[in-house]
C-alpha cells in the first residue's frame, strides 16, 4: 500500500464508472492507498482520512468489475470493501449509530456478491489451474475445469449485476455523506472523537495485538478451526497497522506488518485449500446427482471421472498445505519475538 497525504477531495462517485466491454483495453483495477496520518489529527479526522481512502478504492474498481475481463477488479473492490469494514470495526466506539447500522447491512449485501466471485476466480486460477498445468492432457481434469469455469462465470455475473444495480451507487454516495457529516459527528457521548489520534491508535493496536500474540505462542497446538480464527485476528491487526502505521515512524512497525502479511498469506492459502475441499466435494456430488444424457453407465462413468479429478486436485494441494503450515509457524515465531512498535 502506498501512502498519500490527507486531502479534502471526496472519493470518486460510483455513478457512470462502468466501462464499455467492447473497448480495446480492459478497465484497470485500482489498488488502495493509505493516508499519512499526523499525531496532531483528531480521532474523527483520522477515521475520515482512512474511510475516504477505503471508499475510493471500492468505487474506483467499479469499471473493472463491470468490464469483467480482469478478475483483479473484483479482488480490489472486495479488498476496498473489507478495508472499509475493518476501519469501521477499529473505530466502532467513535462511529456507532443508526446510520452505521444501515451502511454495514448494505456492505454485507455487496460482499455477498463480490465474495463468491473472488473465491471462484481463486479456485479456478490457484486450485485447479496448477494441477492442469502439471498434468496436461487429462480429459478428467478438463471436464472438471469446464464445470469450474461455468461456476466462475455465474459468480462473476452476479458480482457485475450488483455493481450495476443502482443500489451500489446509492450506497457509495451514502457512505461518502456519512463520512463527512454522519450522525456519529454530532453524537454527544463521544469525547474521544475530538482527542488526539495517537493515544487512541496505541490502545487499538494493543487490543488487536493481544489475541495474535496468544495464538502465536501456541500455534503448533491449534486446531484447523483455531488457526482460522487466528488468521482473522492477524488480518484485523494487519489492517490496523496499515491504517495507523504512519503515526509510528521507523522500521519496527514495518517489520511487524511484513510478518503479518506473510503469515496471512500462508494461513490464507491453507484456508483456500480447506474451502476447496468442500467445493470439490460439492461439484462431484452435484454432478453425481444430475441426470446426464446418454446411457446410465456412461453417466455413472462421467460422474466417477469427475470425482476422481476432484480427488486428484485435493490431493495435489495437500503437500503445499504442509509447506504453508511450516512457513506460517516460522513467521509467527519471528513475530512473537518482536516488541510491539507502538
Amino acid at each position: 500500500m502506498s501512502h498519500v497525504v490527507e486531502t479534502d477531495q471526496p472519493p470518486p462517485r460510483a455513478a457512470g464508472v462502468g466501462a464499455d466491454p467492447q473497448q480495446a483495453e480492459p478497465a484497470a483495477p485500482v489498488k488502495g492507498q493509505v493516508p499519512d496520518l499526523r499525531p496532531a489529527m483528531t480521532v474523527a479526522g483520522g477515521f475520515q482520512a482512512i474511510a475516504r481512502a477505503c471508499l475510493a478504492q471500492m468505487v474506483a474498481n467499479a469499471g473493472a468489475v463491470l468490464d469483467g475481463r480482469d478478475p483483479e477488479g473484483v479482488h480490489q473492490m472486495r479488498v476496498g470493501t473489507r478495508r472499509l469494514r475493518s476501519a469501521m470495526a477499529l473505530f466502532k466506539t467513535v462511529i456507532a449509530g443508526p446510520d452505521l447500522d444501515g451502511i454495514r447491512a448494505d456492505l454485507r449485501w455487496l460482499m455477498g456478491a463480490l465474495g463468491p466471485a473472488r473465491d471462484a476466480d481463486v479456485f479456478e486460477a490457484e486450485i485447479v489451474g496448477p494441477v492442469r498445468a502439471g498434468l496436461p492432457g487429462s480429459a478428467d481434469l478438463d471436464a472438471l475445469a469446464r464445470v469450474v469455469a461455468a461456476r466462475r462465470r455465474e459468480a462473476n455475473r452476479v458480482a457485475r449485476a450488483a455493481v450495476a444495480d443502482p443500489r451500489f451507487a446509492v450506497l457509495a454516495a451514502r457512505i461518502e455523506t456519512w463520512i463527512e457529516a454522519g450522525d456519529w459527528l454530532t453524537a454527544p457521548d463521544r469525547p474521544v472523537r475530538d482527542e488526539s489520534i495517537a493515544p487512541f491508535a496505541r490502545q487499538r493496536l494493543e487490543r488487536r495485538w493481544r489475541p495474535v500474540a496468544k495464538g502465536t505462542g501456541r500455534f503448533r497446538r491449534l486446531s484447523p478451526r483455531d488457526r482460522h480464527r487466528l488468521r482473522i485476528q492477524i488480518k484485523k491487526l494487519r489492517y490496523a497497522t496499515e491504517f495507523l502505521g504512519s503515526l509510528f515512524p521507523g522500521k519496527a512497525l514495518a517489520r511487524v506488518h511484513k510478518d503479518l502479511a506473510r503469515a496471512q498469506d500462508d494461513l490464507g492459502a491453507l484456508n483456500d485449500v480447506a474451502v476447496a475441499r468442500g467445493v470439490l466435494r460439492e461439484i462431484a456430488g452435484v454432478q453425481d446427482a444430475k441426470p446426464m444424457a446418454g446411457p446410465s453407465d456412461g453417466a455413472a462413468q462421467a460422474s466417477a471421472d469427475l470425482a476422481w479429478a476432484a480427488g486428484l486436485v485435493a490431493g495435489w494441494h495437500e503437500r503445499d498445505a504442509r509447506d504453508r503450515l511450516e512457513s506460517a509457524r516460522r513467521t509467527l515465531k519471528d513475530l512473537a519475538r518482536r516488541e510491539p512498535a507502538w
